[in-house]
């Protein structure tokens, strides 16, 4: 979720090149996805990310809710794909297909503007772009044919933030951004009340009101160091143990049915086998039909992220 959120910041800035204001995302598991089923306001608080974080600290404009977006926004769309296997030297690839995204988006757009009693969308250009190569916003708008930008709604199809010129692994990016308009991956984002309020509750029922000691296991991560370092974090995690021994300790982990995808579980098996198997760990996991939570990947991980954040350890 941050750095989804580092590169939803960066949309906003494009759309303050525009004069465009861009929609509160959904969100499907714990990534950001205009397919997604929960709305990202559920998870965090927009209120306090447009007021205190856009507006103060990065002078961005604010995003709007979606319904706000299908009252007042332009029903003529402009499509933008990113082709990420463009060819190195081009900005533009031309095409004109309407792809399997464009229709799925369209359809689900005008479902709910359906539902809600508001006009229906038309898709009326397509644009390609080269995400690799460097396009300012205001080239941008020559290229995809939206002189006229401001009576039109710009979708664009998937959109992984930008870097700066000099990244190996360069996306699109914007020239001569300003570091200190840019934020970090490890931003912290304030949480929505039913976060903190799950959280709460979580946090009493496996600790009361006692201090605790938290370990939580990137299995994923953990996967790619050897064995050797597998090792050496369990002996720190007993060293730890053993110095606040008058502490309970909780594990948490990064797998099961709201954790990592299934290919990241898979991949981890060495590590998962090493706590379940070897070291018998039992972790702690927060099951959301018990607290009255969202069925969601990322809500989940933002209440255990929250509640192991108030661990003594």
């Amino acid at each position: 979720l941050t750095n989804g959120m580092t590169n939803l910041f960066s949309l906003v800035r494009i759309g303050r090149e525009w004069g465009a204001r861009v929609v509160v995302p959904f969100v499907a598991r714990s990534k950001l996805d205009a397919g997604g089923d929960t709305s990202m306001d559920l998870l965090l608080d927009f209120d306090k990310i447009n007021s205190d974080l856009l507006c103060n600290k990065y002078r961005l404009p604010e995003m709007v809710r979606f319904n706000y977006f299908l009252q007042y926004a332009v029903r003529n769309v402009t499509y933008i794909h990113m082709v990420w296997g463009g060819g190195q030297d081009e900005s533009v690839i031309r095409c004109n297909w309407a792809t399997k995204h464009q229709e799925e988006f369209q359809s689900k757009i005008n479902r709910l503007a359906k539902l809600a009693n508001e006009p229906v969308f038309q898709i009326t250009s397509t644009c390609c772009i080269n995400p690799k190569k460097p396009v300012e916003p205001k080239v941008m708008i020559d290229i995809c044919g939206l002189l006229d930008h401001e009576n039109s709604t710009v979708v664009f199809d998937e959109w992984r933030g930008h870097t700066n010129a000099n990244s190996k692994d360069p996306r699109f990016f914007i020239p001569n951004v300003p570091e200190s308009e840019s934020p970090h991956p490890d931003s912290v984002f304030p949480v929505s009340e039913a976060v903190i309020a799950n959280a709460s509750a979580f946090k009493q029922s496996f600790a009361a009101n006692k201090s605790f000691m938290a370990v939580h296991f990137r299995t994923a991560k953990l996967v790619q160091g050897t064995k050797k370092h597998i090792s050496e974090v369990f002996q720190v995690i007993a060293n730890l143990t053993s110095s606040n021994s008058h502490l309970s300790c909780f594990y948490f982990v990064d797998y099961g049915p709201y954790g990592i995808e299934d290919w990241e579980e898979d991949v981890a098996r060495p590590v998962i086998s090493q706590l379940e198997t070897v070291r018998h760990i039992a972790p702690t996991r927060y099951d959301p039909s018990k607290f009255n939570g969202l069925n969601n990947a990322g809500f989940v991980s933002l209440v255990e992220k929250y509640a192991i954040a108030h661990a003594k350890v």
